[in-house]
């Protein structure tokens, strides 16, 4: 699985929320993307922005977004219909209830299979 939360080479701004991927690579027949997030206990409701990015050759690309906020954990799927074959991340944007400022966390690159 791609993720943050302790992997070694990866951006984890906020130590207190945890995501995945539900694969490390997927195959040409998925469908979609399934990515986990979670709290540590005592955390307040946290808002987030998590981007599905693609890797151009050059940079990485948004090519999808999810909004939305969670307490506890949460599962956001991205579709894989149409997408291109090749490497993707997760970059998330969060944001503590009664803060202004956001974290970023990056996963692991993982790739897509067309």
């Amino acid at each position: 699985m791609a993720s943050y939360g302790g992997v070694p080479g990866v951006q984890y701004d906020d130590m207190t929320v945890n995501g995945s991927t539900d694969v490390y690579a997927y195959a040409d027949w998925a469908t979609t993307i399934d990515f986990y997030q979670s709290l540590v206990p005592g955390v307040p409701k946290t808002y987030y922005t998590i981007y599905l990015q693609f890797w151009t050759g050059s940079s990485w690309s948004n090519v999808d977004s999810k909004v939305g906020y969670f307490q506890y954990n949460v599962t956001r799927s991205f579709s894989l219909a149409g997408r291109s074959e090749g490497y993707y991340r997760i970059r998330g944007l969060y944001r503590k209830e009664g803060y202004t400022d956001y974290n970023v966390n990056i996963t692991n690159s993982f790739y897509v299979n067309r």
